[in-house]
């Protein structure tokens, strides 16, 4: 079997250890990105969060998702390494890792392009400027948990 591989990829056998680890992270990557792109969910995420920080909270209401379901998809996306959260009290917001996009040149670029296209690209947009608007008026903490109706006698989705 190896003399077959030498064969077939003669230039693979003279690598050395190093080029053939920067190849298995490279590669590893790459298999990263395309499990993070692998759910429609997770590409609308990503293109609002191309040049941003956005609450957990404008993303379920632009989205018209459960936060129960954001979370697990956002989870997927920082357990890549594409995104990373940060707390402000009880709220997380979200952004594109700046390590992540240095190391997929040319990605966001092409997310961007192939979203801008798409209907749903500008309705999201749209429908998260306005939560940014809304939200000047009044913070996170002021709104009302996101597709669970009224919040009378339900914790909030937003709790710790």
């Amino acid at each position: 079997m190896a003399v077959e591989a030498r064969r077939a990829f003669p230039r693979a056998a003279s690598l050395n250890a190093s080029a053939m680890a920067d190849m298995k992270s490279a590669m590893d990557e790459l298999v990263a990105l395309a499990r993070v792109m692998s759910d429609p969910l997770r590409v609308r995420i990503l293109a609002l969060l191309c040049g941003r920080e956005v609450c957990v909270c404008d993303l379920c209401e632009v989205l018209d998702a459960r936060q129960s379901t954001l979370s697990t998809h956002l989870a997927a996306i920082r357990r890549h390494g594409v995104a990373t959260a940060r707390r402000d009290g009880r709220w997380m917001h979200y952004s594109l890792a700046p390590e992540w996009e240095s190391r997929v040149p040319g990605f966001l670029a092409l997310l961007e392009a192939r979203a801008r296209a798409a209907t749903w690209r500008a309705r999201d947009e749209r429908r998260l400027l306005a939560c940014i608007r809304a939200r000047q008026h009044a913070p996170c903490a002021n709104k009302p948990p996101v597709g669970m109706g009224s919040s009378k006698g339900r914790r909030s989705l937003h709790a710790a």
